[in-house]
């Protein structure tokens, strides 16, 4: 929906609520500039509700925003909140809220103001409503500022992400000249007023409220000449507000100036305060900035020192607290506060607001003692890691700290935790650096922390492919663990399970189901999901299609209510896979491009998709094939791992043969991976680059002990191997297998090679047929008879439709709530699928087929 008046937007708002009262939820994006009526029209909505219940809370504006700071306002009318959020459980906390959305007796609204500022925890907690939304009596809005949300916020990727037919989208338009006029009165010149404010409705009710003869230049000498006529004690009480965004309790401005009663009745009379519940809010947002800006640096810190004073000797929040001593710039209140509020985010998963917090704190690193500075070097290196970087640079300082304190456990400790760090940063070599050193700092101490470092190196060589060095770091971690459930044992176990399918050896499927069992039990769920992670791998491998998808649904289920980055990033490259393998490319290119927008430190995630993006442009014959190989290569050789390296080179040979390349001077390095693939349990990578390599001329026949369906094609049984990958369900396979029969199967093979959209395969089929005088070729899809069945995703089609209004791909990441380079993607894909030059002729397929009017 494009920019609207206020009453539109109000009756959308009620139609929305009507929907959520039948039992279809709905998410309410309101948006607009500051100061633009958003909250007012929300507002307006509570009160012409009788039948809703109401849960009405906001993000501040805090240097590190307070970790679901939003559910704790709602939480003063709601016990069940309070209890989740007083025990640090999101898991109780995420159900509490939908079980709050899904009452029937009557509609749930719940309000979540100025959702620029959330904090991750918070918009997690939206991306798991959005995603339940459509089977709850709820009505969620959410309202944030157009000018605060560029294309890389967060805000704008968890929007993007919500499902779409549960999303209303509502931009409120500014007021227009008769709007002014209606809002302001004959009294003013409202053409002035128009030009000035931009037809704000702030910045206008506040020009009329000042009740000047003529318009303020700006809103801050408004606002300033109202506080001018204010009393000093309600002069005070508005300073003290001001260094408290969104609100302050009364109780801590009691502490602060005794009782206040009537200077909050003053300020309440002259439009500035408002009385919101147990606290007290300014009018406007750019109300208070413009009071916390007049204040000299002096008074603003002071303020803020005595406003943390207060926070602290009433209990508040720690994040409340944390906020204020930075704002102090108070070295001994930071020191005292905010290590243990960078704890607390992170426990709750705000990951941006942890790093905040804890590179508040940078400039006070040489007066923490040497042991508070290596955990403090833990938790940043960590943090990075989840934020934009690997975090190695950090961990390293903190090991060079613990080195000098000779505290064997506590290094050994930060040692695994830069091997993990560094194997995610798909630097393979360094993790097992890391990871020997700590085995070898912890065998003295022995027990539990020797085993836990004998089992990481039994998941390094697992994930190398390794199954004699797996088993025999797993068999030396288990014998220093009790033989009942424990983390450790879950841990190897998942190991032993993985390298054991991946090599063919007996009771690997078995090992993989206990880990998942004992890890469940114990609440462990990382290494629950990396054993649903795992075995949809293998499946995926094995090409067990069906039941792959069992694994990757349960690793889903599991991911939504623990939020883990990283495994949520692997398991959707995982449905990536699945996708591709299916033939559903775009499905597949939605994923793998999001993906590749995500945080850089989930480079494992990335390179398999880089891989899968290759191998499909390969196979549809585009543009960005040679560089997307490129990029596959180059990731998959610095992770030295064969589970990397194979897909990386499969779209490589692919494109060999396909394109006429044997001569490429990557060939070689391709015949040194098969090798490597069949030696480390990769034996379906190894088959396909000799499938490729071998219709290329450069080897002679596929590896003796490469999968079944690579062995019959190489042998020139075509039939049993296109009934072999038939009955898995990849077509794309399976049409060329088709492909290499008689003129009957080829023409079978035709047709599934068009509708998959594979053009260079398609191109030679047909050119082969036609060559041999077969009759009845099918000429292939025509632009011009395309029917909206053109193979685009919900996305795909929502972006081809804003190309109809000739966007630029900026504006329609505006519009969309997307990256650019995201919006690049899609239209990439787009022009691939439809086998256009440029968006106009993408448009005008689109429209001669009926897709777009």
């Amino acid at each position: 929906m494009g920019l609207i008046e206020r009453d539109e937007a109000l009756g959308r708002l009620h139609e929305l609520l009507s929907q959520a009262a039948s039992g279809s939820g709905q998410v309410a994006l309101v948006r607009g500039e500051a100061g633009i009526g958003k909250t007012s029209v929300v507002k307006q909505l509570v009160t012409e509700t009788d039948d809703a219940h109401v849960l009405w809370g906001g993000c501040d504006d805090l240097m590190a925003a307070r970790p679901l700071g939003p559910f704790w306002d709602m939480a003063f009318d709601e016990p069940s909140l309070a209890e989740a959020l007083r025990a640090d459980d999101r898991q109780a906390l995420f159900r509490a809220v939908l079980e709050l959305l899904s009452r029937a007796l009557r509609p749930t609204i719940m309000v979540i103001e100025d959702m620029h500022w959330a904090d991750d925890a918070t918009l997690d907690l939206l991306k798991f409503i959005g995603r339940r939304i459509e089977r709850t009596h709820g009505l969620v809005v959410v309202t944030y500022r157009d000018g605060e949300t560029p294309g890389d916020h967060p805000l704008r990727v968890a929007l993007g992400e919500l499902p779409y037919g549960v999303v209303e989208r509502i931009q409120l338009r500014p007021l227009s000249l008769e709007g002014v006029r209606e809002l302001a009165g004959e009294s003013i010149d409202t053409q002035s007023l128009f030009e000035l404010t931009g037809g704000n409705p702030f910045f206008v009710s506040e020009a009329v409220a000042t009740a000047s003869d003529h318009v303020p230049i700006s809103i801050r000498e408004a606002v300033h000449a109202r506080v001018s006529r204010l009393s000093d004690g309600a002069r005070r009480l508005v300073e003290l507000a001001a260094v408290a965004p969104s609100r302050i309790e009364i109780d801590v401005v009691t502490a602060i100036l005794g009782d206040s009663s009537g200077a909050i009745a003053e300020c309440e009379e002259a439009g500035i305060l408002e009385v919101t519940g147990d606290a007290l809010r300014f009018r406007h947002e750019l109300a208070r900035r413009a009071v916390e800006g007049d204040l000299p640096e002096i008074k603003r810190r002071q303020l803020n020192l005595e406003t943390l004073d207060a926070c602290e000797g009433l209990g508040y929040d720690v994040s409340r607290c944390a906020h204020h001593a930075r704002e102090a710039e108070d070295a001994e209140s930071m020191l005292r506060i905010l290590p243990g509020a960078a704890r607390r985010a992170s426990a709750m998963e705000s990951h941006a607001e942890a790093l905040a917090t804890l590179r508040a704190l940078e400039p006070y690193l040489h007066m923490m003692s040497k042991e508070q500075l290596a955990d403090h070097y833990d938790l940043w290196a960590y943090e990075e890691y989840l934020g934009a970087d690997v975090g190695l640079g950090l961990i390293e300082s903190g090991i060079a700290i613990r080195r000098e304190l000779g505290d064997a456990a506590a290094l050994g400790n930060s040692l695994l935790v830069a091997s993990r760090l560094a194997w995610v940063g798909t630097d393979r070599g360094t993790a097992m650096r890391y990871a020997e050193e700590a085995a070898e700092v912890l065998a003295p101490v022995g027990g539990e922390s020797l085993a836990q470092a004998y089992s990481v190196l039994s998941q390094l060589a697992m994930l190398g492919g390794f199954l004699d060095e797996t088993l025999a770091w797993a068999e030396k971690a288990l014998a220093l663990v009790d033989a009942g459930d424990n983390p450790i044992r879950a841990h190897v176990l998942n190991n032993l399970g993985t390298v054991k399918v991946m090599s063919g050896v007996e009771g690997g499927r078995e090992d993989l189901l206990e880990s998942r069992r004992m890890s469940a039990d114990l609440g462990l769920f990382h290494d629950e999901t990396r054993a649903c992670v795992n075995l949809a791998w293998n499946l995926l491998q094995d090409k067990e299609l069906d039941e792959a998808l069992v694994w990757i649904d349960e690793a889903f289920r599991i991911t939504d209510g623990a939020e883990m980055p990283s495994f949520e990033s692997y398991t959707h490259a995982e449905r990536a896979w699945w996708h591709e393998m299916r033939g559903e490319w775009a499905e597949c290119e939605e994923i793998g491009n999001r993906i590749l927008e995500m945080n850089e430190a989930l480079r494992t995630a990335q390179s398999h998709c880089t891989s899968l993006l290759a191998r499909i442009a390969v196979r549809r014959g585009t543009s960005q094939a040679a560089d997307l190989i490129a990029d596959a290569i180059k990731r998959a050789e610095f992770s030295e791992e064969a589970q990397r390296l194979g897909p990386a080179y499969v779209a490589f040979a692919e494109g060999v043969w396909l394109n006429g390349d044997a001569a490429d001077g990557r060939v070689e390095r391709a015949l040194e991976i098969m090798d490597i693939c069949m030696e480390r349990g990769n034996a379906w990578a190894a088959g396909e680059i000799g499938q490729w390599l071998q219709l290329a001329g450069v080897i002679e026949t596929v590896p003796s002990g490469a999968p079944e369906p690579f062995r019959l094609l190489c042998a020139g049984d075509w039939q049993q191997a296109a009934s072999w990958w038939s009955e898995h369900g990849l077509p794309y396979e399976h049409a060329f297998a088709l492909s290499r029969g008689d003129a009957e199967a080829r023409l079978q093979a035709l047709e599934i090679f068009d509708d998959l959209g594979a053009i260079p395969l398609a191109t030679r089929v047909r050119n082969e047929l036609q060559a041999e005088g077969v009759k009845g070729i099918p000429r292939g899809p025509q632009k011009t008879t395309r029917d909206h069945g053109l193979g685009l995703t919900a996305r795909q089609a929502e972006v081809l439709t804003l190309l109809g209004e000739d966007l630029t791909n900026a504006e329609i990441a505006d519009r969309l709530f997307l990256s650019t380079r995201t919006v690049d993607h899609h239209v990439s894909a787009i022009l691939s699928r439809l086998g256009a030059e440029s968006r106009d002729e993408a448009v005008r397929i689109a429209v001669d087929s009926g897709a777009l009017a």
